[in-house]
């Protein structure tokens, strides 16, 4: 677990965590800033301004999970990340975060796809449970903003949306169909089930989702075949 630093080019910072790999953490930044669906608005900013990525740095490494918010706070205390960098919070939100507690069953990424799907499709809770591998307790609290409201910094615009919907949410199952994907490599696949095919070619599964409903442009070279 690491407590790590982004510098952008321009002299701008941002402090973060990551209980997982700090080559894939980075990477999901990297990835969420060129698709314009990076959950900080300040680092979003920057990057459409100057197009330019940041590089990492580790501040310190983290052997106990219980400390690791701790530890971000006081990271983001010591370089005044909030005023004079591009930290929106002063860290360490709740008992740890999606892929940061260590009693959470899911990732963040899992966590913000559920937003994703409950703003962006019409789809049964049971249905988006299945499709992405959750429990339909857990998408049902989420829907209802019983759960997990730190998602609604993260995703705004979707969570508003997922609000508004609430009790609206039609009970009869329906599939949904999936565009054709174009890959870096020019082959064009087609998708069955999202949460497996993001896993098989590692995407991100927020962004993937994004992508299918015109959201993102693309992620790590996949595009909408339909698109091209």
């Amino acid at each position: 677990m690491y407590i790590y630093k982004l510098d952008f080019p321009t002299g701008e910072f941002y402090i973060g965590k990551t209980a997982t790999s700090l080559d894939t953490r980075f990477r999901k930044h990297c990835t969420r800033l060129e698709s314009n669906s990076h959950h900080s608005k300040k680092m979003q900013r920057v990057y459409n301004k100057y197009k330019q990525l940041p590089s990492i740095t580790v501040l310190e490494e983290v052997v106990q999970c219980s400390e690791i918010n701790n530890r971000e706070r006081f990271w983001i205390k010591e370089l005044d990340a909030v005023n004079s960098g591009l930290n929106s919070t002063e860290g360490g939100e709740g008992p740890g975060i999606g892929e940061y507690n260590h009693q959470a069953k899911y990732s963040l990424d899992d966590y913000l796809a559920i937003v994703v799907f409950l703003a962006d499709t019409d789809m049964s809770l049971i249905d988006i449970a299945n499709e992405l591998d959750v429990t339909i307790k857990t998408v049902q609290h989420i829907s209802c903003g019983e759960s997990h409201q730190y998602l609604k910094e993260m995703l705004p615009r979707e969570y508003k949306i997922m609000i508004s919907k609430k009790g609206t949410r039609k009970l009869p199952t329906r599939s949904y169909e999936y565009p054709d994907l174009l890959s870096p490599d020019g082959k064009i696949y087609k998708v069955t089930n999202m949460l497996q095919f993001s896993k098989e070619h590692g995407l991100d599964n927020s962004t993937l989702s994004k992508l299918f409903r015109g959201k993102a442009k693309s992620t790590k070279g996949w595009k909408v075949a339909s698109n091209v």
